[in-house]
């Protein structure tokens, strides 16, 4: 989740953001996870919306990566 600054009107910051293993989400923003977070949100942005108002969520897909432990 980001917000936008006040200050800096096109500078957003980043609240929130989290990841999901590979093998669980490799769909993005169509996996049924995301789909009911992103409706979950939607509900509290509609319950209070003067707070939520400057926030903005998105889901991203990144590409694998390979992490040598």
């Amino acid at each position: 989740m980001q917000e936008r600054n006040p200050n800096k009107e096109s500078e957003l910051e980043e609240l929130l953001s989290f990841s999901v293993p590979y093998d669980l989400s490799m769909r993005g923003s169509k996996e049924k996870w995301a789909e009911a977070f992103l409706a979950h949100m939607q509900g509290k942005w509609e319950i209070c919306r003067p707070a939520w108002r400057s926030l903005q969520m998105e889901v991203s897909e990144l590409k694998p990566r390979p992490i040598a432990l």
